[in-house]
C-alpha cells in the first residue's frame, strides 16, 4: 500500500503516512503511480507549507479575537493603527494649562505647563499600570523553553511588522528573571519576564523598557510616556500570543 499523498510505500495496518501524517487511504501496488524522490520532496514541502499557512491563519484569528475581546479596537493591525494613548494626557495638560492662563495670565502659562505636566505624568502612570494589571500576567504549567518561544513569537508575529520582529534573548533581571525582548520603537523595547515563585509556580509578566539596555538610567528621558505607547499597543497582543503558544504546548 502507498500513501495517496506522497508515494511512500506503508504497512498494511498503518492508519496514517509515517512522511507526511496523511490519513492512509489503500492504493495498490499495481495502481500506485510511481513518485521519485524529487517529486516526493516536492509533494512534501508544499504539505508542509499548507500546514504552516493554516496555522498561521489560525494563529492570526485567534489574536484579532482576543484583542477584540479586551480592547475596543477590531483586529491587532487596528490596535496598532489607530491606538492613541496619548489623546487623553495631551486634553488634560491643554486643559490645565489654559485654566491657569486665565487664572493668572502670563505667569499662569508657566505655572500650568509645570502642573499641567504633572497631571499627565501621574495620568500616564496610572493608566501604564492599568494596562499592565490586565494583559501582563499569566501563569506556565511545565517546562518552557525559551528558545522555541522566541523563534515562534518571531515567526508568527513578522506579519504585524514594523512594531513587531526579532525577539532577543534579554538575559538575566535583578531579581533573576528570564527576559527575552522585542524592539517594538526605535527607543523602546517591549520586556517578557518570566520568573518561579517559592511553590514553584512558573508565571510571566510583560512590560516595557524605554532606552539602551546598558545605559537605562540616562537614556530614559520620557518619563515613562514612550513605555506607556508600547505596553498600551504590544501587551494585549503579546498575551495572546502566549496564550495561543501555551494552549498548543
Amino acid at each position: 500500500m502507498f500513501c495517496n499523498k506522497c508515494g511512500v510505500r506503508l504497512d498494511e495496518s498503518s492508519a496514517f503516512c509515517n512522511k507526511c501524517g496523511t490519513k492512509s487511504i489503500a492504493v495498490s501496488e499495481s495502481s500506485a503511480q510511481p513518485i521519485n524522490a524529487m517529486q516526493a520532496d516536492k509533494i512534501m514541502d508544499t504539505h508542509q507549507h499548507s500546514q504552516s499557512k493554516t496555522t498561521n491563519q489560525d494563529f492570526r484569528q485567534f489574536i484579532d479575537e482576543q484583542v477584540k475581546e479586551t480592547t475596543k479596537f477590531s483586529s491587532a493591525e487596528d490596535l496598532l493603527r489607530n491606538a492613541k494613548p496619548f489623546t487623553v494626557l495631551w486634553i488634560c495638560f491643554g486643559a490645565v494649562v489654559l485654566l491657569f492662563t486665565v487664572l493668572a495670565f502670563p505667569v499662569g502659562i508657566l505655572l500650568g505647563a509645570f502642573f499641567g505636566y504633572a497631571v499627565a505624568y501621574l495620568l500616564g502612570r496610572f493608566m501604564y499600570l492599568r494596562v499592565w494589571k490586565k494583559f501582563s500576567r499569566g501563569k506556565i504549567e511545565g517546562e518552557l523553553n525559551l528558545e522555541d518561544l522566541m523563534a515562534f513569537l518571531s515567526a508568527n508575529l513578522a506579519y504585524l511588522s514594523p512594531y513587531f520582529k526579532e525577539w532577543w534573548d534579554g538575559g538575566k533581571d535583578a531579581f533573576g528573571a528570564e527576559r527575552i525582548g522585542l524592539e517594538f520603537s526605535e527607543k523602546v523595547q517591549a520586556i517578557i519576564a518570566f520568573s518561579e515563585k517559592q511553590h514553584g509556580e512558573m508565571v510571566y509578566a510583560i512590560s516595557a523598557e524605554k532606552g539602551n539596555m546598558f545605559l537605562r538610567v540616562i537614556t530614559r528621558t520620557d518619563s515613562g510616556f514612550g513605555r506607556l505607547a508600547c505596553l498600551y499597543k504590544a501587551a494585549p497582543i503579546i498575551s495572546a500570543a502566549m496564550k495561543y503558544y501555551l494552549n498548543q504546548k
